[in-house]
């Protein structure tokens, strides 16, 4: 009997036995795979096997090609520098008085280094050095592009490197803009930076790009980039019907210089959109970022009584500053009665409760002070007495926490601890019901989370977890303050600091949006939204690309509206059909009707069979995306229609099939 070997990267590749036939060190160096010519003045050319860069020297245009199929990254956008003087220009990278061409290679990399120097800054000479790499690297088959500052009196403040895809030639753009977007390129209505938090970028880990890669789609050929330091990365979306679609990479700033190496990654993919998810969910595996549910179960058993859970979402008290009054309020007591109507109607064997509210002033108010426990609500002995309820249940209670904002009446608020912008100025809003507030700096966040859970353990209301907001729902914040200075990958690490001390002490710990970088340490995110305008509608097709990634290692809670639009959706959108597809944890409601927990707890009987299983496939079975399919592991098939509400779930064994709309359920035994 023969044993069949597993394949590797390597057996893709065209010279995969060149690399296995290597008797020397010597016979392993890039410049053995990739070879380098300059077809014409300032034309610049790579090749490996089947695949070749092109790099045009003069106007930093690149293609890339394999097998006859070529993907086009045109002329990077303008670049930002600023002077000693503190004024800032623009400059464009193609203007540089001198460009010096060399080749460089390590391990599998051998490629083009241009180093620009020269460049005219607001008029004067500028000492400013800027060097592009773009190589190709025989052990993936990918392209790699860096960018290198050197940078002394004149700082690099923004640049793109490479260029955006040329999205006039392709039939889709593939963007993870929230769960994910498919931009057709005849897509009738103009895109413009939408949900940009960085003026028209959007800056990575935040809602613009969920996870740090996008790309576009021909003919069943696929081109992603990837950024590989994606804390000071973001993109410049904009699509317009006469010409397509283009989303520029930029690399940012960090502490008003460029200050490191930037590094993308390029991959040409055979297959569209799930192929282009598929290929980056092997990334996240490669580098830590995805750490499956099943692990997490195994370091935190409690966690498996999520799986199948409806969520409650229940808020105790929010008290508006402005109008003094409650905007929100149901004491303990009354939260006990309204789940035991719950239990004595429909049964509850599970449940896991997120309470806001159970601060001094109540939900969004007085943070990061928002200890002591609030009376009004029913006080500690209300609070122990609805956490001796759950746990009797066998429920599981987690508690909103804030540490991001601080509110101007906070107790401990000093300027000293805010966030200080580059210019000297903090942020202040005033959005929310706790009245103005501002940012206090992340270096002093784990303190805050520290005191106040210790607080909760010492009076006997310790939860089993805890929410902790805001803090995988937006990019990394930077600090200018002289004390604490703080970098966007600092932010990230010390947010994480504060994720794991809720893991290690207390048990499940959770956030709001599904940000990549969350995805190792975090249970649970409250949903993972796709982009709607103001006026409620898609931006273009959404695309679960964050679940056909990331589905089996993080959970993600799904409202169950039957209903057209709610808060988080398109007003044409049916919540509970997007629950289906996405196979999330049911949203439940304390005063859910009959047919509220029905819809619930099919969508829990789905999650219960597929949590921790991948989501192998995605189709659209319409033109315009409004009937959709995903496919899971053990071969569940799912399929939804926003536009009649039809749905149905294959399962092994059983079909289940209805229509959100005209609420009707029925179910088929399979033989």
């Amino acid at each position: 009997m023969k044993t069949k070997t597993a394949a590797t990267v390597c057996d893709a590749l065209p010279w995969a036995q060149q690399m296995r036939d290597a008797a020397t060190p010597d016979a392993l160096k890039a410049d053995r795979f990739v070879s380098f010519h300059e077809t014409s003045p300032g034309m610049l050319e790579l090749s490996a096997g089947d695949t070749t860069l092109k790099l045009n020297s003069k106007n930093l245009q690149v293609t890339l090609q394999k097998a006859g199929h070529a993907f086009v990254l045109r002329t990077p956008d303008d670049a930002a520098a600023r002077l000693r003087d503190g004024s800032e220009h623009i400059i464009k990278l193609t203007d540089a008085g001198s460009v010096a061409i060399s080749t460089e290679q390590w391990a599998g990399i051998f490629g083009i280094r241009l180093s620009l120097s020269g460049f005219s800054v607001g008029g004067r000479s500028a000492d400013l050095k800027v060097i592009l790499f773009a190589g190709l690297d025989y052990a993936t088959g990918d392209a790699v592009f860096e960018l290198r500052p050197v940078e002394e009196d004149t700082a690099l403040r923004l640049a793109s490197w490479p260029g955006a895809f040329a999205g006039d030639d392709v039939d889709a753009t593939i963007v993870p803009h929230t769960s994910g977007l498919m931009i057709p390129r005849n897509w009738p209505k103009v895109i413009d930076a939408p949900y940009a938090d960085c003026g028209k970028i959007g800056l990575a880990y935040g809602l613009s790009l969920y996870m740090p890669w996008w790309g576009v789609t021909r003919g069943g050929k696929s081109a992603m980039l990837i950024f590989e330091t994606p804390d000071d990365a973001g993109i410049q979306l904009y699509h317009s019907p006469e010409n397509g679609t283009t989303v520029s990479p930029k690399w940012i700033h960090s502490l008003g210089k460029m200050n490191y190496t930037r590094r993308a990654r390029l991959k040409l993919v055979d297959g569209n959109y799930v192929a282009m998810a598929r290929t980056y969910r092997r990334i996240a595996q490669e580098n830590g970022t995805f750490r499956s549910t099943a692990d997490k179960i195994a370091e935190l058993p409690r966690l498996a009584r999520l799986i199948g859970s409806p969520i409650f979402h229940v808020t105790a008290r929010q008290y508006n500053v402005r109008s003094g009054t409650d905007t929100l309020f149901i004491p303990y007591a009354e939260l006990i009665e309204k789940f035991e109507r719950i239990q004595r109607k429909f049964g509850l064997r599970k449940a896991y409760i997120h309470v806001d509210g159970i601060g001094y002033r109540g939900y969004d108010n007085l943070e990061p002070d928002q200890i002591p426990v609030g009376e009004k609500a029913g006080g500690k002995e209300g609070l122990k007495k609805f956490l001796a309820f759950a746990r009797e249940n066998d429920y599981i209670v987690v508690y909103h926490q804030q540490y991001r904002d601080m509110y101007l009446d906070a107790p401990s608020y000093n300027k000293e601890l805010l966030l200080l912008r580059e210019d000297g100025t903090h942020h202040i809003e005033d959005s929310w019901a706790g009245g103005a507030n501002a940012l206090v700096c992340t270096t002093r966040s784990l303190d805050y989370v520290r005191r106040n859970n210790t607080y909760l353990r010492e009076i006997g209301a310790a939860p089993d977890g805890c929410y902790l907001d805001v803090f995988s729902a937006v990019s990394g914040d930077e600090c200018y303050h002289h004390e604490h200075r703080m970098t966007r990958s600092d932010s990230f690490r010390l947010r994480r600091a504060c994720f794991d001390y809720i893991r290690r002490n207390f048990g499940i710990v959770s956030s709001e949006e599904a940000a990549d970088w969350t995805v190792r340490t975090l249970h649970l995110v409250h949903h993972t939204t796709w982009a709607v305008n103001p006026e409620y509608e898609n931006f273009a097709i959404p695309l679960p690309l964050y679940a056909l990634v990331y589905h089996d290692a993080m959970i993600v809670p799904f409202e169950t509206g039957r209903r057209r639009g709610s808060y988080y959706y398109s007003k044409h959108d049916i919540p509970f059909l997007h629950a289906l597809i996405s196979a999330g944890m049911p949203y439940l409601s304390v005063d859910a009707s009959a047919e509220d927990v029905e819809a619930a707890g099919i969508v829990a009987e789905l999650h219960g069979r597929v949590a921790l299983l991948e989501m192998t496939d995605h189709r659209q079975l319409s033109p315009d995306g409004r009937c959709q399919q995903a496919v899971y592991a053990d071969g569940t098939v799912v399929t939804a229609d926003q536009n009649s509400g039809d749905w149905s779930i294959s399962y092994p064994g059983k079909t289940m099939r209805g229509n959100a709309l005209n609420w009707s359920v029925e179910t088929e035994w399979n033989n």
